[in-house]
C-alpha cells in the first residue's frame, strides 16, 4: 500500500486471477494497470463443472485487467470464449526455455553412459515422456501403440518421467501387465531441471500425447514447458492436438502433430521416427533452432521488453 501510494505509472503483475481478487478493487483508487497471465488450469478448471456464480465472479475480475497474457494461443481462444469481460489485448507469452542447460549431446559415448546411468540398454530405441502423472498426459496413448511398434521394433522402451502417484499409476499398470508390456514400459521418478536434460539427451524421440479430461474437472494443456524443452534438446517430439501443444511444434519439421486419440498416425509417426536415424536427426536440429527463435530465454526477454513499451 505504502508503494502505491508514493508512485506513479505502477504496473502489477498476477500470476493467475486469484492475484486479481483484491487488486481489482483497488485500481480505480491507485490507477495502476495489471497485467495477468494464465497458464491452463486456472481457466480449464471452470470449463466442467460449470459454477455460474464463479464464472461472473471471474469475468468480472478479468474486466479490469489492461492486458492478458496466456501461454498459448489456444488458451487465449479459451479464457475469452468464457470470459467476454476480456477486452483488453492478449500477448502470448509461450515458455521460456534455458537453452544452454537443455542442448543435445553429440557424443555417442556420453549418450551411453547416460543410458547405463539409468539402467538403460544403450542398444535399445528410447521414447520419452515427461509430465504429471495424471490422465489428461496421455501415457496410455502411448503405451497401447507399442504392441504394434514392437512388430518393427522389438527391443522399443518407453520410459515415462513422473511421480507414481495414484489413480493414474494403477491405470498405467494395469494396462502395461494387460499388454504384456513389464519389459517395454519404465517408471522414471522425477529428477531436478538440472538433472531432466540427462534423461531427455539419452532419448531418442519425446512424446506428449495429451488429450482433453473431464475429471475431477475439465483438463486442457496449456503450453507444457518441456516439449521446447525436449526440442532444444535435438530430439524430434510427437504431441497431440490438445490445449497449445502443437504451437510448440512445427508439424512434419520439428517433429509430428498427431491428432489426439488417433492411435493409428501415432504408431506410424513413432515408427518413422524410430527407424529414420536420419529423419529424427534433422528434426532435432531444427526444433532446436525453433526454441532459440522463439522460447528461449533471450526471445522472452524480448517479448517482455515488447509488453514493457506498449
Amino acid at each position: 500500500m505504502k508503494f502505491l501510494l508514493t508512485h506513479k505509472n505502477v504496473t502489477l503483475i498476477a500470476a493467475t486471477w486469484d492475484e486479481l481478487q483484491i487488486l481489482h478493487k483497488l485500481k480505480p483508487f491507485f490507477g495502476f494497470k495489471i497485467y495477468c497471465s494464465s497458464h491452463g488450469t486456472d481457466i480449464t478448471k471452470h470449463v466442467f463443472p460449470r459454477k455460474e456464480k464463479t464464472l461472473r465472479k471471474i469475468n468480472t475480475i478479468f474486466g479490469s485487467i489492461d492486458l492478458f497474457m496466456p501461454v498459448s494461443q489456444s488458451l487465449d481462444r479459451l479464457a475469452r470464449s468464457m470470459y467476454p469481460n476480456i477486452l483488453c489485448k492478449s500477448i502470448v507469452l509461450g515458455c521460456n526455455v534455458n537453452t544452454e542447460r537443455f542442448h543435445p549431446e553429440m557424443d555417442t559415448s556420453k549418450k551411453s553412459a547416460l543410458r547405463k546411468q539409468f539402467n538403460i540398454d544403450p542398444s535399445r530405441s528410447l521414447i520419452i515422456t515427461v509430465g504429471r502423472m495424471m490422465a489428461v498426459k496421455g501415457f496410455r496413448q502411448v503405451i497401447m501403440a507399442l504392441p504394434e511398434i514392437r512388430k518393427t521394433i522389438p527391443d522399443v522402451l518407453y520410459m515415462i518421467v513422473a511421480e507414481p502417484q495414484a489413480p493414474e499409476h494403477q491405470q498405467v499398470q494395469y494396462l502395461v501387465k494387460e499388454l504384456d508390456l513389464e519389459d517395454h514400459v519404465v517408471i522414471q521418478n522425477p529428477v531436478s531441471n538440472d538433472e531432466l536434460p540427462k534423461l531427455l539427451q539419452m532419448a531418442d524421440v519425446f512424446t506428449l500425447t495429451s488429450e482433453p479430461v473431464y475429471y475431477p474437472h475439465y483438463q486442457e494443456e496449456g503450453l507444457p514447458r518441456v516439449i521446447p524443452e525436449a526440442s532444444a534438446c535435438g530430439l524430434p517430439v510427437i504431441v497431440s492436438t490438445t490445449g497449445g501443444l502443437k504451437e510448440a511444434v512445427i508439424d512434419k519439421e520439428t517433429g509430428f502433430v498427431v491428432r489426439h486419440g488417433d492411435q493409428e498416425t501415432l504408431k506410424k509417426r513413432l515408427i518413422t521416427l524410430l527407424n529414420d536415424e536420419n529423419l529424427a536427426s534433422e528434426m532435432g536440429r531444427k526444433g532446436r533452432e525453433h526454441v532459440i527463435k522463439n522460447f528461449s530465454d533471450q526471445a522472452m526477454i524480448e517479448k517482455i521488453l515488447d509488453i514493457v513499451n506498449l
